[in-house]
């Protein structure tokens, strides 16, 4: 769970205003409160107003900490899921691309960095349309990751989250089905079942399930689920919109009850 972002960003506030006052705004210290205050209205789901923060913060964050710092690309990700969740996927989609590019010239193919910018490329991708690029994307990342043994549970899931938003797009929902079964109970044991992840790939398990028409739990599954982001991610938040309007497509496909 994510704690409350709108205490988080009263503080902060308060930190950058005091320490621009006192050091100035470009002071690395004042950016480094910009960037956990952007953080924070992500988590909110207040794209616009990252997109806001992100173009007023991101040429003083490339002269101070160089375009490569990881304190950087952390902002110009947080700009890129905020273009795609504010109708710019296309823009979303050139920033990806070019920060897989560059990633891939720093480090060898695996490490982190390349593999977070894969996920911001399908995010993209899967807005723009393309489910299929996704798959392709994602099914190498998949296979090195659950070989490696020093992947972490949490970052294991990932590809499997993003395969199977992509195969629901495409139709395959048995498969989706597949890809996250596997993963589903282990993600809820070890992160607890309202974590924002776990979340999220039980509301892309809920509709596979819906599309092949097992209906049986599906109403109280959906109703949990919306529970859970309205606690997660709070009732204002996009996310849960989603789910609230999902659950009434739900209805609709599992028909009157008896």
């Amino acid at each position: 769970q994510m704690g409350n972002p709108s205490d988080a960003i009263k503080s902060l506030e308060r930190a950058h205003s005091i320490s621009s006052e006192l050091l100035g705004s470009e002071h690395a210290r004042s950016l480094e409160t910009q960037v956990y205050l952007i953080k924070s209205y992500q988590l909110l789901g207040e794209f616009e107003k990252v997109r806001i923060l992100v173009a007023e913060v991101l040429p003083k964050m490339n002269v101070a900490f160089g375009v490569n710092d990881p304190r950087t690309y952390r902002i110009r990700a947080f700009l890129t899921i905020a273009e795609v969740e504010t109708g710019f996927p296309e823009r979303a989609h050139e920033r990806a691309s070019a920060m897989l590019k560059n990633s891939i010239e720093l480090f060898p193919d695996g490490h982190w960095d390349v593999t977070q910018c894969k996920f911001l490329l399908a995010h993209s991708l899967l807005a723009l349309g393309k489910p299929q690029e996704v798959v392709d994307l994602m099914n190498p990342v998949m296979k090195f990751m659950e070989s490696s043994e020093n992947v972490r549970l949490i970052r294991k899931y990932q590809p499997r989250y993003w395969l199977a938003k992509s195969h629901n797009e495409l139709g395959n929902h048995q498969h989706s089905i597949e890809l996250l079964s596997v993963v589903l109970e282990e993600l809820s044991l070890n992160l607890g079942s309202k974590h924002p992840h776990v979340l999220q790939c039980q509301f892309e398990y809920a509709k596979a399930l819906a599309a092949t028409g097992d209906s049986d739990g599906l109403d109280h599954r959906i109703e949990l689920l919306k529970e859970g982001f309205q606690e997660s991610f709070g009732p204002e938040h996009p996310y849960t919109k989603r789910v609230e309007a999902y659950e009434f497509i739900s209805a609709v496909i599992s028909g009157p009850a008896d």
